[in-house]
């Protein structure tokens, strides 16, 4: 069987498939800590990371969430959630030392410095797992990697707090095309397997979780040609470990999502987490 065929027989059947991605555990520790730092920052310099492509409207960078390291209710950026995120693009550096100039904190650089490092580890493991589907040659790499165009990929990080009960994050499809789980400070990801939870255990520090979001439907045909027995993979976080860290924090994970650089694949709600509309209670029983 060719190496192309295992990958999609395996996404296909077990709804994600292990690649490698050549960055050390030790560089994701670090990552975090920067961030941690980047998010005590004044709001001046947070919000100077927030901006949107020119090319994709819906295409959000930055931090949008803000609780990391304050314990003030008005240090919060946007959403109102049990998570703080930060996503970080392909121009987000350049854009940040455009608005800042030298008013850029170190704490701020440190965090861009080692961000990069992850975002590009993660693009090179990324466009791998597309040109192993992509065996018709159809474009699937090409709408997502351009080296003159900017790039529609987020590598969020995500620092969850506690929420009533024993769910962080509720089951959901991504909204992009595909992803990719690099890291994660604790257990807790599961995927659906036959209608059942799987949790994700024992993944190897070099190794990222490569799985379909719901993007991956609204693609146009010629891109999924071949492909279109694989189906976006329903997901979720449980609060395994009770124990917070001294911010309060339950759990921290680095993830990649990619997107088209130019189509517009972005799902509605319903179809990230189709199980609301109708108002069933998903994995209930188990």
């Amino acid at each position: 069987m060719s190496e192309s065929l295992k990958f999609k027989e395996t996404l296909k059947e077990e709804k994600a498939v292990p690649i490698g991605v050549d960055i050390g555990y030790c560089d994701y520790e670090e990552a975090l800590r920067a961030f941690q730092e980047f998010m005590q920052l004044p709001e001046t310099i947070v919000e100077a990371s927030r901006f949107k492509l020119r090319e994709q409207d819906k295409s959000l960078f930055g931090a949008f969430e803000r609780r990391v390291g304050s314990a003030s209710p008005e240090a919060r950026g946007l959403a109102q959630d049990n998570k703080d995120i930060f996503h970080f693009g392909s121009l987000t550096r350049q854009v940040m030392e455009y608005r800042l100039g030298k008013n850029l904190p170190a704490e701020a650089k440190w965090f861009l410095s080692t961000a990069e490092d992850i975002y590009w580890a993660g693009l090179r493991s990324t466009k791998e797992a597309f040109e192993l589907l992509d065996t018709e040659k159809m474009g699937l790499v090409g709408i997502h990697f351009d080296e003159r165009a900017n790039l529609n990929h987020h590598l969020r990080f995500i620092a969850y707090y506690p929420r009533e009960g024993d769910i962080l994050a509720t089951p959901h499809y991504d909204r992009s095309v595909g992803t990719v789980a690099m890291a994660e400070s604790k257990p807790g990801l599961w995927i659906e397997v036959d209608e059942k939870k799987q949790y994700v255990e024992n993944r190897k520090p070099d190794e990222g979780l490569f799985f379909l979001g719901a993007g991956w439907d609204k693609l146009p045909d010629r891109y999924r040609h071949g492909n279109y027995d694989l189906r976006p993979t329903m997901h979720g976080v449980d609060q395994i470990d009770s124990e917070s860290d001294q911010g309060g924090v339950m759990r921290w994970a680095i993830i990649l999502f990619s997107n088209p650089i130019e189509l517009d694949t972005v799902p509605l709600p319903e179809e990230t987490r189709p199980h609301r509309a109708f108002g069933q209670e998903v994995f209930a029983a188990m």
